[in-house]
């Protein structure tokens, strides 16, 4: 038995669907984000013997998680309803 979906209005239910689920995942992702950001600041600005190895990994990391951040939060679901009908 298969279960019938609601037809779609288009692009109204689209972003409906996108600020519901923004809001939803906005906490989990902040915080997964504020968390590694709060481990690698320190390494990235460190000074010292064996810092030039940590500095660059560091640095590249936080880049990495920035912008997967914000295409996780705004340009993914900006494309969804640009792409929606």
């Amino acid at each position: 038995m298969t279960v019938r979906e609601p037809p779609r209005s288009g692009r109204a239910d689209a972003v409906e669907a996108v600020e519901r689920a923004v809001v939803e995942r906005l906490c989990p992702i902040a915080m997964m984000t504020f968390a590694t950001l709060g481990a690698l600041v320190p390494l990235a600005i460190r000074f010292g013997a064996g810092s030039e190895m940590e500095r660059p990994l560091a640095v590249v990391v936080i880049g990495g998680i920035v912008t997967s951040t914000a295409l996780t939060l705004a340009i993914v679901p900006l494309l969804y309803v640009a792409t929606s009908r």
